[in-house]
C-alpha cells in the first residue's frame, strides 16, 4: 500500500531538533569557569504520528572550576531568556511548513566541590505531532550559563 501524501513509507517524522549549538559562558569569577555539555544535542529522534504519545529529550550540562558561591548562583538563559524554573513554550520549525509545540525546562542539580550540572529537559506532548507532515523538524538554541 503506498504511503499517504506528504508522509515517509514507515510514517516517521525526523525530529532531530532542539539542537543545542551554543554554549556562551560568562563568569563572575573572570572567566575562570570550565562549561562541558554531555550527550550532545537535545534530540527526539523519529516520530511516529500514528502513535502521538508524549516524547522526552534531554542534555546534562556542567560547569566547574568556579567557587562555590558563584555555582549556587548559577543561572541559565536561553536566546537571552531567563530559563528559571518555570517551562518554556518552544516550537520545532519545518522548513517551509507547520510547527511541532514543545515545552523546554531544566532542572538544577546541587553544588559539589566538582562544580554544579544542569539538565535542560523538553517534552513534546501527546498529540502534539499527531498531523504533522514528514521531514526534519528543528529548533535552535542558544544557552547562556552565568555563574
Amino acid at each position: 500500500m503506498p504511503a499517504p501524501a506528504g508522509r515517509t513509507r514507515d510514517r516517521t517524522l525526523r525530529v532531530a531538533a532542539a539542537g543545542l549549538l551554543a554554549l556562551l559562558a560568562a563568569s563572575t569569577a573572570g572567566g575562570a569557569c570550565r562549561f562541558t555539555t554531555g550527550g550532545g544535542p537535545l534530540n527526539f529522534g523519529r516520530l511516529d504520528p500514528a502513535e502521538g504519545g508524549e516524547v522526552q529529550a534531554s542534555v546534562q550540562l556542567t560547569v566547574s572550576d568556579c567557587p562555590a558561591r558563584d555555582l549556587a548562583h548559577l543561572s541559565v538563559d536561553v536566546d537571552g531568556q531567563p530559563l528559571g524554573a518555570l517551562p518554556r513554550q518552544r516550537r520545532l520549525q519545518r522548513a517551509g511548513g507547520p510547527a511541532i509545540p514543545y515545552v523546554l525546562s531544566r532542572q538544577l542539580g546541587e553544588v559539589t566541590p566538582r562544580g554544579r550540572s544542569f539538565v535542560l529537559h523538553a517534552v513534546i506532548p501527546a498529540g502534539a505531532y499527531s498531523r504533522a507532515q514528514a521531514g526534519a523538524y528543528e529548533d535552535q538554541l542558544t544557552v547562556c550559563v552565568t555563574p
